[in-house]
């Protein structure tokens, strides 16, 4: 982004985000457009963002490529041309910087999860807290199947659901989140946050949810689960990354061999494991 803002000062301002992370990093982006150092115009803005998952480190790649893409293309290209006198583009590549920076340098590239397919077990065996995402707090995606498949006229957004892999971790109700138990584990003994004290959900309000919370959230879950089976989930795509894309960045393409490599490596421990036992 530095490079950008200083290849390209006419039309690209490196700037930081007015608010730090909960862990006190800066968060930077790039404004790309005619006449960025200039004073508001009220010109329409499109913003994307990047890496909003701590692990989704190509979504921080796509998010860059776009921005090269516009800076090169300005003056040069006549639609892109066109596109940024008539409008504002804001880019931040990384918008969750406390969790990319766990999954990097706490456990780094050791992923387990080939071992069991992505189950708990491997995941609390995988080193450090590469696991760990900092944005996963008050929202993680919102659970609208009624809304949108059943004629439901209001949708269900005090309502979050919380997943690893295929098995739910923990359910938001507006600012109470509970960490569902797992299998064998007590479910007297689950532990309920309020987000809105205790955004690091350190300290338990359990005897003030009391039983009554307790019986609501089961309520929550089973609806969900009804649900889900009449709409089942759908496998995952796999294939190779950035597939179809030719001007990738030599970054990039390093990138990708490494995420091969370490698959490739993961997969043969895995069948090694499998033939010994």
């Amino acid at each position: 982004m530095a490079d950008l803002a200083e290849r390209f000062p006419k039309h690209v301002k490196l700037f930081e985000l007015n608010h730090p992370t909960l862990d006190g990093r800066t968060v930077q982006a790039v404004e790309i457009g005619q006449g960025v150092k200039g004073p508001d115009t009220g010109k329409p803005t499109f913003v994307l963002m990047g890496l909003h998952h701590a692990r989704e480190w190509p979504s921080g790649e796509n998010a860059m490529e776009f921005a090269i893409d516009l800076a090169e293309g300005y003056g040069r290209d006549k639609r892109t041309t066109t596109l940024l006198k008539k409008g504002r583009v804001v880019v931040v590549p990384v918008v969750n910087a406390d969790g990319f920076d766990l999954s990097r340098t706490s456990g780094e590239f050791v992923d387990l999860r080939a071992l069991d397919g992505g189950g708990t077990a491997s995941l609390l065996a995988t080193p450090g807290f590469a696991y760990m995402r900092k944005n996963c707090r008050l929202i993680d995606g919102v659970d609208q199947s009624a809304l949108l498949l059943e004629g439901e006229t209001k949708g269900r957004r005090d309502t979050v659901f919380i997943y690893s892999g295929n098995k739910m971790e923990a359910v938001v109700k507006e600012h109470i989140k509970l960490k569902v138990p797992g299998p064998g584990e007590n479910p007297i003994g689950a532990k309920f946050y309020d987000l809105q004290r205790d955004t690091r959900e350190e300290y338990p309000v359990s005897t003030e949810i009391g039983a009554w919370g307790g019986a609501e959230m089961v309520r929550v879950i089973q609806r969900h689960k009804v649900t889900k089976m009449k709409y089942p989930d759908t496998d995952n795509d796999k294939g190779m990354p950035y597939d179809g894309i030719e001007n990738l960045r030599p970054e990039t393409k390093a990138a990708v061999q490494a995420f091969l490599i370490k698959n490739k490596s993961l997969l043969e421990a895995a069948k090694a494991k499998a033939g010994a036992k």
